[in-house]
């Protein structure tokens, strides 16, 4: 039990400081919302369903939607790792699908 208790210690004060010191307003969403339920106890829950969602890349300059973080780094001739950190200055949304 104690493991358990510590673990969600780590994780309240990680979603803590990452929606306070970030600047990306997505990133800050994202914490918000996962510090939130770690508060409420609700976190398994609540990561499943942000996590259940198919998020694609759009790309309104050129109409194009990218299934993955693979398809898009390639269309740009980057690694999948830039791609994910770098997606909004390549002009790229988030979406639902």
């Amino acid at each position: 039990m104690r493991n358990k208790q510590h673990r969600e210690e780590i994780l309240l004060n990680h979603y803590k400081t990452w929606k306070d010191t970030t600047r990306n307003k997505y990133h800050k969403e994202y914490a918000e919302i996962m510090y939130k339920a770690m508060l409420d106890g609700n976190y398994k829950e609540v990561y499943s369903a942000l996590g259940g969602s198919k998020k694609a890349l759009y790309d309104p300059r050129k109409n194009v939607t990218y299934l993955t973080m693979n398809q898009a780094a390639e269309a740009y001739k980057v690694s999948k790792t830039t791609m994910s950190i770098n997606y909004l200055r390549y002009g790229l949304k988030r979406v639902i699908i």
